[in-house]
């Protein structure tokens, strides 16, 4: 599925997603470090200022904390609006052994697609989150 999903990226499918900042073999224990990792990618890739590295990752844990992104399959969708993002980005990340996310079939999680939005763009972040669907549909 992972390598789908990249072919979807290559052709367009989700431009908001930075190809640099694919994790394609994320080892983490926790959601958390998972959640911080991807961050970080995407601020080491020029997605994010290097600044709002843990204010962001926190607003990704504490939305996960409410309720949970895992929706089952193996596949994970952390996403947050946050005032530090000027446009919709976001990475993908593969983790092999699988991680323990809360998912609604009690399953790991292998797969992680990460989306971050401006808080003033929420329609757009709701399309986005639906494209992400509707590739994850396709590719599965």
């Amino acid at each position: 599925m992972f390598s789908r999903l990249l072919r979807a990226m290559g052709r367009g499918d989700l431009p908001f997603l930075l190809a640099d900042a694919v994790l394609p073999d994320l080892n983490v224990e926790y959601r958390t470090d998972a959640i911080f990792q991807m961050v970080e990618n995407l601020a080491a890739c020029g997605g994010l200022a290097e600044a709002h590295i843990e204010e962001v990752a926190a607003t990704l844990i504490r939305r996960e904390a409410a309720s949970s992104t895992g929706v089952g399959g193996g596949i994970a969708i952390p996403h947050a609006n946050h005032p530090a993002v000027a446009r919709e980005i976001g990475t993908i990340a593969r983790c092999r052994h699988g991680i323990e996310f809360d998912s609604i079939d009690h399953e790991p999680v292998n797969l992680l697609i990460l989306l971050l939005s401006p808080v003033d763009r929420h329609a757009e972040h709701v399309q986005a989150l639906a494209k992400v669907a509707r590739v994850l549909r396709a590719v599965v």
